[in-house]
């Protein structure tokens, strides 16, 4: 029993902690990796106690995105059964909520994509593009083009801190959903998709599962290197002259 409270004691304290510093969508992602690995006594309190912290991104864009309370515990609930279904688990087994949790993939695809149409258009964001240098006006429209035609490509962006990336992406997510399509926004750190309306980290997006097992390894894509190349060669060898 002291094991067991103590251990209770620890996960309140790792989610507190990370209550005060993490990106909310950051918070049920570590929540659902606590009650698979750690196995608190009292899973529903638990959930009780850090959901206002869990739906905080969630609650404060509820106006603009047009939807519910009942709507925002279903997508909170919804993100936390999606991790545990890759870990084998169902969110029901933990009880977090006092009514049995049921979705059809094709319930969850419709929430999901009346969300991402009910994200708003920043007025600035559509005039911005007023305001691109040659090089991000270029990109704009060979990805616009492509993103409007139906064409399916890959690009890849490139430059140091400062250079605009961050606008060019703000100006092509305006103009594309200005139109009724859907753009997603992906960043690896939440910190950064924080930036971006509707964005998520690819964690959350993909629904890529935490594993912490001995085994579990990390792909890494290392760039090739061109020892003394140009500009050109080196650009040649990268993804972005990819046959992708």
């Amino acid at each position: 029993m002291r094991g067991l409270l103590q251990n209770d004691i620890d996960i309140h304290k790792t989610m507190e902690e990370a209550s005060t510093y993490k990106m909310t969508s950051e918070l049920r992602p570590l929540f659902t990796t606590l009650i698979y690995y750690c196995k608190p006594s009292n899973p529903p309190k638990l959930f009780e106690t850090y959901y206002e912290h869990m739906s905080e991104d969630l609650r404060k864009t509820q106006s603009e995105l047009n939807i519910s309370k009942d709507q925002i515990l279903h997508k909170v609930v919804q993100g936390i059964n999606d991790t545990l279904k890759y870990l084998g688990k169902d969110v029901n087994e933990y009880h977090l909520v006092p009514f049995k949790y049921v979705t059809s993939d094709f319930e969850r695809l419709t929430i999901e994509i009346v969300s991402e149409h009910n994200i708003p258009v920043p007025e600035e964001d559509l005039l911005a593009i007023s305001q691109l240098n040659i090089e991000q006006q270029t990109a704009f429209d060979i990805i616009f083009h492509n993103a409007m035609s139906g064409k399916g490509s890959i690009y890849f962006v490139d430059g140091p801190d400062g250079t605009g990336k961050g606008v060019l992406y703000k100006v092509l997510l305006a103009h594309i959903r200005s139109r009724g399509y859907i753009g997603l926004i992906v960043a690896s750190l939440g910190i950064v998709a924080s930036s971006f309306l509707g964005g998520c980290t690819a964690h959350s997006r993909f629904k890529i599962p935490i594993n912490g097992g001995s085994n579990v390894k990390c792909q890494m894509q290392v760039l090739p290197v061109v020892p003394r190349g140009c500009r050109k060669e080196k650009v040649d060898a990268s993804i972005v002259s990819s046959t992708l």
